[in-house]
């Protein structure tokens, strides 16, 4: 990961795009941190929960990986298999992704069982999931190398650049983390 501008300043109570309100931080990784916040109409009631993934700014746009999900992750909005993307954008020190509030890890609830293992209907049940998730992923990587053909053609440098970068990094999301 690249190097960032800064710390992410975000406290439990902070209003984000007054319409969500930071409840608790649920986990933090090499790219940034996930934080619990409650969604709040404009009377300030609070109408559900949901999930804020926030990646710090970098000094580089290259390294910023977040706005590569959120840019795949609402190309993918119409497939039952994903979160929804409730809103995203930028504060002063970080990128921010807000989405619909997934349940636990599927480690998590492996361990829980009594056996610790699964039953072999839900193993296949999990399986076929993830097989039509990263066939929709793949799809969309399709679709941005044909673009990308396109934009040689018409000898367009930048955007050619710039799909680069988003190919390389839309390959690194499906091997990394569908396959």
């Amino acid at each position: 990961m690249g190097t960032p501008l800064g710390p992410v300043k975000i406290n439990v109570g902070d209003k984000v795009k007054d319409q969500f309100i930071v409840k608790k931080k649920i986990g933090e990784g090499a790219c940034g941190q996930v934080y619990l916040v409650h969604v709040i109409d404009k009377d300030g009631k609070t109408k559900g929960k949901a999930a804020m993934k926030v990646e710090p700014l970098m000094k580089s746009k290259e390294d910023e990986i977040l706005k590569m999900e959120i840019y795949v992750l609402k190309k993918i909005q119409n497939s039952r298999h994903v979160c929804r993307c409730l809103a995203s954008g930028k504060a002063s020190t970080y990128t921010y992704v807000v989405m619909s509030l997934l349940g636990k890890e599927l480690c998590e609830l492996r361990r829980r069982l009594p056996s610790r293992k699964m039953s072999t209907s839900s193993t296949l049940r999990i399986s076929i999931q993830v097989i039509k998730t990263c066939t929709l992923l793949q799809l969309i990587t399709l679709r941005l190398r044909v673009f990308k053909i396109f934009m040689k053609q018409i000898r367009c440098i930048v955007l050619n650049d710039r799909m680069l970068n988003w190919k390389s990094t839309l390959e690194r999301l499906t091997t990394e983390r569908c396959c």
